[in-house]
């Protein structure tokens, strides 16, 4: 383990993360985190062999049987798809991207902090944003689907 894995994960360790490690073959390190006092929702923190970025990513499924609520009704699933684009500006985010493969609506989060400016205020900070943009798509997926 290199420094600065060795400090992401004595970070998240004592706040209380859970965190379990998966590196992948393109990984110089990848954790994946768990809040405490959370059962369901973990997010990932990783950086790239070659790459000067630290990566916090995460994401908001939208499955099938959530979208069955919109009875194939294109004009709400529009309105979906425009409530969701238009939350670009309200996000604080390096990342935010949303797929549709026809079932599943998926919602990709990220942000990174340049290696040579890593410290732990800067991680708190995208931390920070990352988990206050989370919370504007959620609320706004409730929202929608309050609505239907």
């Amino acid at each position: 383990m290199s420094d600065l894995d060795n400090k992401i994960k004595l970070i998240f360790e004592s706040n209380g993360y859970r965190i379990k490690e998966s590196k992948m073959i393109y990984d110089e390190f990848r954790f994946f985190l768990t809040p405490p006092d959370v059962d369901n929702g973990d997010f990932e923190v990783f950086k790239l062999k070659n790459e000067n970025l630290v990566i916090i990513a995460g994401g908001i499924v939208l499955g099938k049987s959530r979208l069955d609520k919109l009875n194939n009704n294109f004009e709400l699933q529009n309105k979906l798809r425009q409530e969701l684009e238009g939350l670009r500006d309200d996000v604080k985010l390096d990342l935010y991207e949303i797929e549709d493969d026809g079932n599943d609506y998926f919602i990709r989060m990220q942000c990174a902090i340049p290696v040579d400016v890593f410290s732990l205020y800067e991680l708190a900070n995208k931390i920070n944003n990352f988990n206050e943009s989370g919370n504007i798509v959620s609320k706004k997926i409730s929202e929608i689907f309050t609505m239907i």
